[in-house]
């Protein structure tokens, strides 16, 4: 017997709160710029609300 599991969706259609999340964790486990540049860039547009499922950006901070 096969079972189906689904855990809905997140109605999330903006990425910008995944970059600036990946940037800096990526940053912070490599230490290159280009991961550094890529945080600073989005961070100057992302304005930081207490985070949900489809909104993780301020787990960066």
């Amino acid at each position: 017997m096969h079972r189906r599991f689904t855990t809905g969706s997140y109605g999330d259609n903006n990425v910008t709160d995944e970059w600036i999340w990946a940037s800096a964790e990526l940053y912070v486990t490599t230490k290159e710029k280009a991961y550094a540049t890529i945080f600073e860039k989005y961070n100057a547009i992302y304005n930081a609300t207490l985070p949900t499922w489809n909104n993780v950006g301020m787990l960066v901070y």
